[in-house]
């Protein structure tokens, strides 16, 4: 497993406190698999799986996260594929 971005959003007066990362990883048959994480900080997480077609589908992929996570607001954080 490879994480690729790390997100956290926190604004403590509107008590939001909320994280989501995606890591590259491989299933049991050895295809590329994406793994979208989130949920609220210090609480259970949510986990989604995309698989795709091609290497460039998995780019076009990860810049759509990216730009939704700055759209609401999330920030990057830690080491990662934007770093």
């Amino acid at each position: 497993m490879k994480i690729i971005a790390s997100w956290k959003s926190i604004k403590s007066e509107e008590n939001r406190y909320r994280f989501y990362s995606i890591i590259l990883a491989r299933d049991l048959w050895g295809d590329e698999v994406l793994i979208k994480r989130w949920g609220r900080i210090g609480e259970g997480k949510r986990e989604s799986y995309i698989w795709l077609e091609d290497h460039e589908e998995l780019l076009n992929k990860i810049e759509e996260i990216k730009e939704k996570r700055e759209k609401h607001e999330y920030q990057l954080e830690g080491k990662g594929l934007f770093n």
